[in-house]
């Protein structure tokens, strides 16, 4: 599976003089690794194949890629994932109006809560109507199960025949992967076909692990990867995966509306080598994975004041996801406070800081050395947020002994915010709970509880009933609080309101 490669390296070693895009004409302009990427950096001439109309070694890649996972065919995506999954609801549109008629209705689309924003944008793309599957447990990280989806095909969809497909996250940002079998057994009962965001699963198919089953496997219509995300593979790099009853000139023009008409042969190379290295080391998975689980398991026994978070669903041990088991007053230790603290520290930096949780990834590439740093560091971690604890909770009753002492309590604390030189929590450079309103050099501490926007100013937040115009989010995992066209609730508002005392930037007031 170099077919790409040995295209490049043919073409490039010709005595060619390029009298076309792109500007560095393939020369030595800048020094150091531009040099190799410029000489590989070409475009659509005769010789080097096109990605949108491909017959010759990209045709070849991608079919080596879709039998490297078992799909009946795979398009490289340059664009990312985002790319795969408006194309793919854009396909679904189409193959179901050819299906039953209905050209001037609406779609209606079975849709996880926790979905991607790409996906809302795609749906909003095609007008479409959507049903909502709610995850379980959790409503950002958790899987959507077999009975929840039953329950809304029998109770909110009046008419199946009208349903142009099911679109699910597995895994979900933690990890977590949902029975994507069984709810595929359910769906083709109705003829709805599926199309599941795997962006974080592109491991999958090469592990082979019967509870975390790649949607591949099993038998998702399409599956769309995100093979830089844990794979070796360089950013914006992405893989779509069809099954075989699906008509393939449908997709690929919708690929040709999604992604640019100049796709970079870089980000294709990359792409074809990621699968191709999964594919003939998938002997390094099994091990690798093991190593994570007793990963997990150590730091779930070790840990005192971290929680290793399990939800329903199978589980990718090489995501793990932490909260804080105490609080003190009405929140907890934030998962930015622990993200600030792990990188000035020890060096480790988190893949998702959010107002609760600490999401950690690792890949087949890191090594046991790696895994044990990240160990050390989350257990001191611990201890440190144990010391933050104890010290908060001392003041606490310092004061509380002030007051009684004073009799009225009349005596009023100031209460020390970002940069005040108090010294009784960890260290600074996050936002947390007033409670551990701390900033001492080498602790964990709280800052302002003014929300950020996405242009970088303080926001007010809207109101409970309030109209919403466009999707509101955190970034990442990009998962809409709420959606345009919804309404404030007060669930809603309470999370935003979770998020800007982490001091997060809240997208889309």
């Amino acid at each position: 599976m170099n077919d790409i490669r040995k295209m490049l390296e043919e073409y490039t070693g010709r005595d060619l003089s390029p009298w076309h895009m792109p500007g560095h004409k393939r020369k030595p302009v800048f020094p150091g690794m531009w040099t190799e990427l410029f000489r590989f950096d070409v475009t659509e001439v005769p010789g080097t194949d096109d990605l949108h109309h491909a017959t010759d070694a990209i045709a070849r890649s991608q079919e080596g890629a879709a039998d490297a996972v078992g799909a009946a065919y795979s398009h490289y995506l340059v664009g990312g994932s985002t790319a795969g999954i408006l194309a793919s609801i854009a396909a679904m549109t189409k193959r179901w109006r050819k299906r039953t008629g209905r050209e001037q209705e609406a779609p209606v689309f079975l849709a996880a809560s926790n979905c991607h924003k790409s996906v809302w944008n795609g749906l909003r793309l095609v007008g479409a109507k959507v049903v909502t599957v709610v995850p379980a447990e959790d409503p950002v990280y958790g899987p959507v199960l077999t009975d929840e989806l039953l329950r809304v095909i029998s109770e909110e969809v009046e008419d199946t025949e009208a349903v142009a497909g099911c679109i699910l996250t597995s895994p979900t940002y933690a990890g977590v992967v949902s029975p994507l079998g069984e709810l595929h057994a359910v769906l083709e009962v109705y003829g709805i076909p599926l199309l599941v965001d795997e962006a974080h699963g592109a491991h999958l198919p090469f592990w082979e692990d019967t509870e975390c089953r790649s949607a591949v496997e099993c038998g998702a219509e399409y599956v769309v990867q995100s093979l830089h995300k844990t794979l070796p593979a360089l950013t914006q790099t992405a893989i779509l995966h069809v099954s075989c009853d699906l008509d393939e000139e449908a997709v690929a023009e919708e690929l040709a509306v999604f992604q640019s008409s100049s796709p970079s042969y870089l980000l294709m190379l990359s792409a074809e080598q990621a699968v191709d290295w999964a594919d003939r080391n998938r002997d390094r998975f099994p091990d690798y994975m093991e190593e994570m689980q007793r990963l997990r398991e150590e730091l779930q026994k070790e840990l005192k004041q971290l929680e290793v978070v399990s939800l329903p669903g199978a589980q990718d041990p090489s995501r793990i996801m932490l909260r804080a088991k105490e609080s003190v007053g009405s929140e907890p230790f934030t998962g930015t406070m622990m993200a600030d603290w792990l990188e000035r520290e020890t060096g480790i930096v988190a893949e998702l800081a959010g107002s609760r949780e600490l999401i950690l990834l690792s890949s087949v590439c890191d090594e046991k050395e790696d895994l044990q740093r990240l160990k050390d560091a989350l257990l001191q971690l611990d201890r440190e947020i144990r010391r933050a604890w104890d010290r908060a909770k001392r003041s606490a009753a310092r004061k509380a002994k002030r007051k009684a002492a004073n009799g009225t309590g009349g005596v009023q604390e100031k209460t020390a915010g970002n940069g005040s030189g108090a010294s009784t929590g960890i260290a600074a450079g996050g936002s947390g709970p007033s409670d551990l309103n701390v900033t001492a050099d080498r602790g964990l501490s709280a800052g302002t509880t003014e929300g950020v926007g996405s242009a970088g100013g303080i926001v007010r937040l809207p109101r409970v009933g309030d109209f919403v115009q466009r999707d509101i989010y955190v970034y990442p995992p990009g998962v809409p609080i709420l959606r345009g066209g919804e309404r404030v609730t007060e669930a809603a508002l309470q999370r935003m309101k979770e998020e800007q005392e982490a001091g997060r930037r809240i997208y889309g007031l």
